[in-house]
């Protein structure tokens, strides 16, 4: 099994990924890091994609002469 990078919308990474696990999907890995928050109203570390709009996506290869 091979890891290939996907691209999504940016902001939904957590969505897609949280999707495929309910679904049994494929083995997922969303690289993230902690920051502070932009926002003056929230409070605490938030965690950011460290990609945005990138996840990774552990498959098969698909041979097509099978």
């Amino acid at each position: 099994m091979s890891w290939y990078a996907g691209h999504v919308r940016s902001n939904f990474e957590r969505q897609v990924v949280t999707f495929l696990r309910g679904r049994r999907g494929p083995e997922t890995f969303l690289p993230t890091y902690r920051t502070r928050s932009r926002r003056p109203d929230a409070v605490g570390p938030v965690e950011r994609p460290l990609v945005p709009g990138d996840l990774f996506v552990r498959l098969e290869p698909f041979d097509a002469a099978r």
